[in-house]
């Protein structure tokens, strides 16, 4: 990032009173800047489709739009339906709506229920705003202003007119699963992005998250002897690091009760990923009331 040009100092954050950068905000236009400067340039596209994936003893059987086959040594990929352990996803369950408020605001801030929360990050000309529940939502509240706000008002939510926001800026509304794959790697396929990943809207994690995976792959395959040593080890270094959250997530000082399962995940990994930054980890504000 520092080489390619990293934001201001409007959009960054130090930890700890250091000069060390902690924390980058980066748009999404920019970030696809980086990566066509960075990444693109080096890579080989096709606009051929494909359309299933078939491990092998030998590799990887891709088959193209149009019925063509070829074979491969291995294959990476963002869509979970290719994967051969492809199972049925649940219907989505967490809910997810994000806007922008025009004033900007000096730090970020949470407003947390047992299953609603709301977030404000500050982007420099304007705060960045996400609501997120678990509650069942039809999909007529799920785009109409005065529900939205009738939803998350209990929480206070971190904006003096959430609806004027909603209204001015315009909403996004996406409804998403938490369901993970239960392995990054099968035979000769690997699993990058998304797909390699449970969803957790909120943590603004998740372009951070996918670029350290495929950067965990491409290391695994250019230092292993060979493709199925490469996709071994880059199987443990993904359930090392995720049994290492899964770790201090279960350590009792690090749980809310009061949240639902899902929010807890949200909760700690908010607060493994930003409490240097924003402060203490407790420095949050707590609205708990019945579900609505």
């Amino acid at each position: 990032m520092t080489e390619l040009g990293r934001p201001g100092s409007e959009k960054s954050w130090e930890a700890d009173a250091s000069s060390e950068i902690a924390l980058v905000a980066v748009g999404r236009d920019q970030l696809r800047a980086l990566l066509d400067q960075a990444v693109r340039s080096r890579a080989r596209e096709t606009d051929r489709v494909v359309t299933a994936l078939e491990s092998a003893a030998s590799g990887v059987r891709a088959t193209f739009d149009h019925e063509e086959t070829e074979s491969f040594d291995v294959a990476v990929t963002a869509d979970r339906s290719l994967s051969a352990d492809h199972a049925p996803e649940p219907d989505g369950r967490v809910h997810t709506w994000k806007c922008h408020q025009l004033e900007t605001t000096a730090k970020a801030t949470e407003s947390w229920g047992a299953s609603a929360a709301a977030f404000a990050t500050p982007t420099g000309d304007s705060t960045s705003l996400r609501l997120v529940t678990t509650a069942e939502t039809p999909a007529r509240a799920a785009v109409s202003v005065d529900d939205i706000v009738d939803r998350f008002s209990h929480l206070g939510p971190p904006t003096a007119d959430l609806g004027r926001a909603l209204r001015d800026s315009g909403f996004e509304y996406r409804r998403v699963r938490l369901a993970a794959p239960a392995s990054v790697a099968t035979g000769r396929i690997g699993l990058v992005g998304p797909s390699a990943r449970t969803a957790l809207p909120g943590t603004h994690l998740g372009p951070s998250t996918d670029i350290e995976t495929a950067w965990a792959l491409a290391t695994a395959l250019a230092n292993a002897s060979g493709i199925n040593e490469a996709l071994s080890a880059y199987e443990r270094r993904r359930r090392d690091l995720s049994g290492r959250f899964r770790t201090w997530l279960d350590d009792e000082s690090m749980s809310d009760p009061v949240l639902s399962p899902e929010f807890r995940l949200l909760f700690s990994a908010r607060r493994l990923a930003f409490s240097h930054v924003t402060g203490t980890a407790r420095s949050v504000k707590y609205a708990i009331d019945a579900d609505r």
